[in-house]
């Protein structure tokens, strides 16, 4: 078993080993590679336990034969042969286990994936409405791996029963052989022929069966494994050249170079695509490199090049390695992804925090520095998780950064700031600060941006269209003096140069008024101690969550004390009926009791003298044969019903975890890891389906073995009615002693495999990001140290079960030698005849093995009912409000977009203060509403309530007169439209991504295509609409997912729209499509009510209505221009304004007038 847990730390450390190097255009999914950890290395370590009895079996044969020979001459053969057809078998349904293990699996990846998908984009998922498609595409998966599971389990149900069964059919072959040649049935012969063959029976058709059973499922796992460790790495040795080689271009200061008309592409497979063709140019050290292009350009893939995450399929690509000739001095890259990766660990504090506008977030915390962010950063806003990436990228004081679209999720003030203070000063120009000299020497920058504005600061612009570069240069000479008739670019000469300069100039903090290290000091002892600030959260984040809520977000509660009752009760009870259960006790005396009296018709016949074994010896063994095959039929007929029994309550418990889950309220999500919910649906759930129904049958088997011989013994021996309570009661106390610590140390392995499952999809997320920090190593120890962790646990298993195998081994051997000597006692009073000491004897014998493997499995049950009271556990979640009511909407509600809110108060659970408090407001049909306000403001909270993700505490929505809170959900959600800030795509095609429930019709799907200008894109794939989207949408763009967020709503086509600004990460020219789409009387959303929550005052600046939201309270609410005309205190819009500077203030003040006027006409 040690070496069973060698292999599977072993093996799971090689499989996340391999992941570090995945290459980035790699085919594995989350759910494959955590079935790799969870159940492929588990056959390892269950194998290794009977391949032992491999390398035994031949020897026990062989000895075995001899001593039946000398028993019984030649019919000994007969025994042999019947063993081998036996072996034959077993090896044939090894083989089909092999085949249909690998079916098995390959069915079980697709689920988990699936479910991990919908978990991933569970915000997504709600807010669509899409649990069901998402069941649907769960249930089919299900469905197909239950076919193999259940022809897996008429399998093993042969294949027990053969091991049970095998002393009477093998007996029967030698036993007559031996009478029809001749023989006499004597008690000595008989019973020693068929103790012998029971012991042939233990090794060969339980442990050798089960050692074939288990070994071809985990050469299935071995090769899946394999498969999985060839898989193409990131190591192209075109990238990794020294530069020292070249010494021209380290005596020109050139970090890379890029040449010979270099393409690139995610894989060296011929079929791969070409992503990047025809690139040349070089970045010089201390250069700031702005890079842009319209939406699929190949701005990130380009990124992903230069860190060498991508095959140079030809051309020649260097990469820096060391900073002087010497190569004293290694060179230092890092990296800030377009979707900022956070790791489910601590807020870093360090200086970095003020260049990177943390301090106030910080200090809004809980727990300051210290406050826990949750798995994906659930805990953050996107314009927090956006800094604290970048703050990740600086505080490595690299050499090389490269910065992919940082400045897109924060505002214009914090953007320039981060462009000043940050990008310029500290790490281009090296300035010092007033708190120490961070840098000594200036970084070499490339700045990914849709941020026009910033260009003109840069060195040099390379414009990226289609995976080619157009134009790269100055900003003069590659924007404004191009001639090339370009639509992106002739729509960036057409950009206000002049916005950056809008907002009034930030000091830097090489300025005479910078930031004093005293007060980076004051700072950091407020971050560092400041417990709570009273900030309500942002978009699914409660600051003010208390402590115990807080520790939900890593601790997984364990339960205490004995697998109840009601477990086992609700397990057979989710499937099946008592009927069902009395049943199977019938069976299983049936079957005992047949094969008991089978041997007792031997015994009886051994009894008779020669002349009535001769007379009746048609007669004997006619219905000794009958008795045999009674018994074999009745044991098949009980294991394949109980299996059948064992499924039908995995799978209604499955169905009804999966209904559960998908039915939490979004918190659930926030404070389970993704891993831990992983672990239910993949390691639990493969215990319940394989491991437990055969632990219950080899523990309900052995038991009525163990019973029926006891009852035997009894009959024959009375006085061990005497010694049998005292047995049981030694046994008991044993036991007890044994499951009260095995029991716990179970449930502690099964929590503790949570975080290495959670590690997975987190490590997967952010590959890119970790390996351009060279933390491979560190994600690589990390990961061993949770194994670990779980192998202690594993550890002091094997320990208390070698303590209960050596206790049992004195209990039995001491009833044993009791009920020898009693034996012998009572036939020399002639108190029982010999045959029927030869009878007790052997099975009190058989026993020996049989009562411990029987509580061995007693134990093993209830440690694996653990799984099914974990499952249980999540079939009891809190459940969000019904998704049908009685409430009938018209079937084209909401008709006009008129929306009420009333009295509107809000709190998240566990906490008690209120994020909104009393709000009442109304929004006219066809209305543009802007929702403003700084962060903890209550914005997302009240879309969160509108979505009823957290229902009202007090209050309601009233839509085109329909009280929200009366209608169920899914009438609700699928009936409003939304677009969310950070777009998520589910693993599968285009097509199920913007139309899961196949609602529209191909030409709808294309004009929606065509209103978002990706139609032609689309066009160009070979499988068009049926195109691959990968896991979490890895393989498009993060503006095209944008783009296919927006192209659902065009879809749905509701009078209701909302928007969490959207556009972001797109470029000018399609943000104006979504722009226009909202204002223009002609566009798509030209009837609808539009509600915007706006980061960027400039975007919604023309809207109907602006709502200032502070603390919670509708602190303002009317048309932009009147709102900027109030001067008093409580002119909150008018103040946000006149922070942008005086030149942003008139041209935005313009902007609203205007607007104002064609309004009034």
């Amino acid at each position: 078993m040690r070496q069973g847990i060698r292999f599977r730390v072993c093996f799971s450390s090689l499989i996340y080993g391999k992941m570090l190097k995945l290459s980035s255009g790699h085919a594995s999914s989350t759910g494959k590679i955590v079935n790799l950890i969870s159940n492929d290395v588990q056959r390892l370590e269950d194998v290794s336990l009977f391949v032992p009895f491999l390398f035994t079996a031949p020897i026990d044969i062989i000895l075995s034969t001899l001593y039946l020979y000398f028993q019984i001459g030649y019919s000994a053969l007969f025994a042999l042969l019947a063993l081998f057809l036996f072996v034959l078998v077993q090896s044939y349904l090894g083989k089909k286990f092999g085949s249909i293990r690998s079916h098995t699996v390959k069915h079980r990846d697709d689920r988990v994936r699936t479910i991990s998908d919908m978990i991933a984009g569970i915000l997504v998922v709600k807010l669509y409405a899409w649990e069901n498609p998402f069941k649907t595409k769960v249930e089919i998966d299900r469905k197909k791996e239950m076919h193999f599971i259940k022809n897996s389990a008429i399998l093993k149900a042969l294949n027990l029963t053969l091991a049970f069964a095998a002393t009477t059919i093998i007996s029967v072959f030698p036993l007559l052989s031996f009478f029809l040649m001749g023989g006499f049935f004597t008690p000595s012969v008989i019973f020693s022929v068929i103790s012998i063959i029971s012991n042939l029976q233990m090794f060969l058709t339980f442990f050798f069966a089960n050692a074939i059973m288990n070994g071809s499922e985990a050469l299935v796992s071995i090769q899946r494994i394999k498969e999985f460790l060839l898989l193409n790495e990131v190591t192209n040795k075109k990238l990794m050249i020294n530069l020292q080689e070249d010494k021209d271009l380290i005596r020109n200061n050139i970090f890379c170079k890029i040449y010979n008309n270099a393409s690139f592409k995610w894989s060296n497979d011929s079929a791969s695509e070409t992503i990047l063709s025809d690139i040349n140019f070089e970045i010089k050290g201390g250069e700031l490199l702005g890079v842009c292009g319209p939406v699929g350009s190949g701005k990130s893939s380009l990124a992903c090049a230069l860190l060498g995450e991508m095959e140079c399929a030809s051309g020649n690509y260097f990469l820096r390695k060391s900073l002087d000739e010497a190569g004293e001095k290694s060179l230092k890259v890092a990296y800030c992804s377009q979707v900022p990766w956070i790791v489910a660990e601590k807020t870093w504090f360090n200086t970095v925090i003020q260049i990177c506008e943390l301090v106030e977030d910080i200090n809004s915390f809980p727990d300051g520095a210290d406050t826990l962010i949750g798995e994906r950063g659930v805990m953050l806003s996107g314009g927090q998780k956006a800094r604290l990436g970048l703050a990740r990228a600086v505080y490595a004081d690299a050499d090389f950064y490269i910065l992919d679209d940082p400045l897109s999720a924060v505002d214009a003030k914090v953007g320039k700031k981060l462009f000043e203070n940050c990008i310029k000063s500290l790490l281009i120009n090296s300035k010092s600060t007033d708190y120490g000299n961070y840098r000594k020497t200036p970084a070499t920058v490339v700045l990914i941006t849709h941020q026009l504005h910033f260009l003109p600061r840069c060195e040099r612009v390379l414009v990226l269209i289609n995976g080619r570069i157009e134009s790269l240069g100055s900003f003069n000479d590659a924007i404004i003096n191009n001639i090339n008739n370009n639509e992106f670019i002739e729509s960036m000469k057409n950009f206000n140069s002049t916005e950056l300069e809008n907002i009034e100039e930030i000091k830097t903090f090489d300025s005479a008024e910078s930031i004093s290290n005293e007060t980076i000091q004051n700072n950091s002892e407020v971050v560092l101690s400041t417990p709570h600030c009273g900030k309500e959260g942002d978009l699914i984040f409660d600051n003010s969550a208390d402590l115990d809520t807080k520790k939900e977000l890593n601790e997984e509660v364990i339960k205490q004390g004995v697998v109840t009752f009601s477990t086992y009760l609700n397990y057979f009870k989710s499937g099946v009926s008592i009927l069902h259960v009395i049943f199977i006790f019938a069976l299983l005396i049936l079957g005992v009791a047949a094969s008991m009296i089978t041997d007792w018709w031997i015994s009886r016949w051994t009894s008779q003298n020669i002349f009535e074994q001769r007379n009746n010896g048609t007669f004997n063994a006619s219905f000794y044969v009958s008795l045999a095959v009674l018994s074999v039929l009745i044991s098949i007929f009980r294991a394949m019903f109980f299996f059948y029994v064992c499924l039908t309550c995995s799978k209604h418990l499955f169905l009804k975890m999966l209904q559960s889950v998908s039915r939490s309220p979004l918190n659930f999500f926030e404070l389970n890891p993704h891993g831990r919910l992983l672990n239910r649906f993949s390691k639990d759930l493969s215990t319940v389906d394989e491991m437990l129904p055969i632990t219950i049958y080899d523990f309900t088997s052995a038991c009525g073995y163990v019973v029926g011989s006891l009852i035997l013994a009894c009959i024959y021996i009375p006085f061990l009615l005497i010694l049998i309570p005292f047995t049981v009661f030694v046994f008991l106390r044993i036991r007890t002693k044994y499951i009260a610590s095995s029991r716990q140390i179970k449930r502690l392995d099964s929590a503790s495999r949570s975080p290495i499952y959670s590690t997975v999809p987190t490590t997967l997320e952010g590959l890119i990001t970790l390996r351009a920090f060279g933390k491979g190593d560190w994600f690589k120890l990390y990961f061993d140290n949770l194994q670990n962790e779980n192998t202690k646990f594993m550890s002091a298993f094997i320990s208390s079960s070698r303590w209960l195998g050596i206790r049992l081994d004195w209990v039995v051997g001491t009833f044993l030698l009791a009920i020898t000597a009693m034996s012998i006692v009572m036939k020399n009073l002639n108190l029982i005849q010999p045959a029927s000491v030869g009878l007790v004897l052997t099975y009190a014998f058989s026993m020996l093995g049989t009562l411990q493997w029987a509580v061995r499995q007693s134990a093993e049950v209830e440690n694996q009912m653990i799984s099914v009271e974990r499952i249980l556990e999540y079939t009891n979640l809190p459940s969000e409000a019904k998704e049908v009511t009685d409430v009938k909407l018209p079937p084209d509600w909401p008709n006009q977009g008129d929306v009420s809110i009333n009295h509107l108060s809000l709190q998240y659970p566990g906490s008690t203060k209120k994020v909104l408090k009393d709000i009442s407001i109304h929004f006219a049909p066809g209305e543009k509403i802007a929702i403003v306000g700084r962060t903890g403001a209550g914005k997302s909270s009240l879309l969160q309530a509108l979505f009823r993700l957290v229902e009202p505490t007090s209050g309601n929505f009233v839509i085109d007169g329909f009280d929200l809170s009366t209608l169920g959900l899914r009438d609700l959600r699928s009936r409003i439209s939304i677009i969310p800030q950070e777009p998520f795509c589910f693993k599968g095609t285009l097509r199920f991504n913007i139309d899961p429930f196949a609602m529209y019709s191909d030409k709808q799907l294309w004009d929606a295509l065509a209103s978002v200008e990706m139609k032609n894109m689309v066009e160009n794939l070979d499988l068009k609409l049926d195109s691959e989207v990968s896991e979490g949408g890895s393989n498009w763009s993060v503006g095209e997912r944008q783009l296919i967020c927006l192209t659902r709503a065009i879809l749905r086509n509701t009078r209701l729209i909302v928007m969490d600004e959207p556009t972001s990460n797109i470029d000018n020219h399609t943000d104006s499509l979504i722009q226009h789409a909202i204002r223009s009387e002609s566009g798509l959303f030209a009837n609808s009510t539009v509600i915007t929550i706006a980061h960027r005052l400039n975007t919604v600046i023309d809207f109907d209505k602006i709502m200032v939201l502070d603390d919670g309270k509708v602190v303002e609410f009317g048309n932009p221009h009147e709102l900027l005309s109030k001067t008093d205190e409580t002119a909150w819009f008018n103040s946000m304004i006149q922070e942008l500077g005086e030149e942003a203030e008139n041209s935005l003040r313009k902007i609203a007038k205007e607007r104002f006027e064609i309004k009034k006409l």
